[in-house]
């Protein structure tokens, strides 16, 4: 009889509850940030909105400039202490974001903040060191699992903060959280050598040019930047849209909470799904459902005019692009030479943050114009991703990378 639980997965237990912790810190105060406008003197709609897309953007934006040149640094003194630094630090420029007094100030926190953001290259990293090849499917959906999973606990845990001590305890609490994800890290997660045994001499040279010279690793960061895009797009104008919608005030809040935790609910089971249906070497292929799925679910979107258009039909959408990351990085990680994971899971790590920032910039820029643009233009960019794949594939198709770990 098989054990329940293999020397691998309790490897990486450690890492998923680390990742899941660090997690539930962040969403714990974002989908407040634009109600947290009237608390700082901005009362126009369109003006938050814009103040609103800048300051969710500005963290992934820097740590896509950053995190492929830290994981570079991480491939050399350790992915390990990189993380700890990552998190260690995180916490305290989460938690001080409770002083400010103007947007300036949270731009400013946000934007440190994003320096931080290598922790999620170790997390990558760790599950292409130790899961095996047949199974990273499934290890890298439980990372996006643990991901998205602890949104459906955050927002709630947020907003009940936010509702007792107001919207700047909530940033105190998930500096707090931080630092118990440093904790966990720190001492239950194997040492340094671990994770570095198998590694020479690491070489110089951008992640960029290394992986971006094999044109199957560029469409899969194509793919994975649409999605986060896509996904990262909607959350600075769901509070607004709701205002649109005649929803009281008193309950914008309660609703957002709800509408984050049924998508991130519908993001787990997705990967949960394709964990156990979806085989490794196929992993390239299936994420061609996810595309036109979540293309389809924007055309609801984009006519909705009631609530429960957005209670339905918002979790849909990450029901179909929640699959996509987990199988491109399943998908590139052939393409990642075991000496190099900090520079080549940065780069990814980089990408799928640079889509959501992408994502939260255009969304406030188009919802100061029209709130129902936001989902027309993750609806043509899902189509166009899905097109775009189909056509690569046929002119470059991939290679046979299913070997022995």
């Amino acid at each position: 009889m098989p054990p329940l639980v293999t020397s691998w997965q309790r490897r990486l237990f450690p890492v998923l509850l680390a990742a899941f912790t660090a997690q539930l810190g962040v969403p714990a105060f974002m989908p407040f940030i634009p109600l947290y406008m009237a608390e700082l003197g901005i009362s126009d709609v369109g003006e938050a909105a814009r103040w609103s897309g800048v300051l969710l953007a500005i963290t992934p934006l820097t740590s896509t400039l950053s995190v492929p040149y830290l994981g570079l640094l991480g491939d050399r003194i350790g992915l390990k202490p990189m993380a700890l630094i990552g998190l260690g630090l995180g916490g305290f420029t989460i938690a001080a974001l409770a002083l400010a007094t103007s947007p300036w100030h949270l731009l400013i926190g946000r934007m440190l903040f994003g320096f931080c953001g290598v922790y999620w290259t170790f997390f990558a990293a760790a599950i292409a060191e130790h899961a095996p090849r047949e199974d990273m499917v499934r290890a890298f959906g439980w990372l996006q699992m643990v991901n998205f999973g602890a949104l459906i606990v955050a927002p709630a845990m947020g907003g009940a903060v936010a509702s007792v001590l107001g919207l700047k305890a909530a940033f105190v609490m998930a500096g707090v959280v931080f630092w118990v994800a440093t904790a966990i890290v720190a001492f239950w997660y194997p040492s340094t050598e671990q994770l570095t045994s198998k590694r020479t001499e690491t070489g110089n040279g951008s992640p960029w040019q290394m992986i971006f010279a094999q044109p199957q690793m560029a469409m899969l960061s194509l793919l994975l930047l649409v999605s986060f895009y896509a996904e990262g797009s909607t959350l600075p104008i769901i509070p607004l849209y709701l205002q649109h919608l005649d929803v009281a005030p008193d309950q914008v809040a309660v609703i957002v909470g709800l509408i984050t935790a049924l998508s991130a609910a519908t993001y787990v089971a997705a990967n949960a799904f394709i964990g156990r249906v979806v085989p490794t070497r196929l992993a390239h292929i299936a994420v061609l459902p996810g595309l036109i799925g979540g293309a389809i679910v924007c055309v609801p979107l984009f006519f909705a005019s009631q609530l429960w258009h957005l209670l339905v039909f918002r979790p849909l959408l990450s029901l179909f692009t929640g699959t996509i990351p987990a199988l491109v990085y399943t998908a590139a990680e052939p393409f990642v030479p075991p000496e190099r994971r900090g520079a080549g899971f940065g780069l990814l790590t980089s990408v799928g943050l640079g889509g959501t920032a992408a994502g939260r910039v255009a969304s406030g820029l188009v919802a100061s114009l029209s709130l129902s643009g936001v989902f027309l233009v993750d609806g043509i960019l899902l189509l166009g991703g899905f097109g775009l794949y189909s056509a690569f594939r046929r002119r470059f198709p991939y290679p046979d990378v299913d070997r022995e770990r």
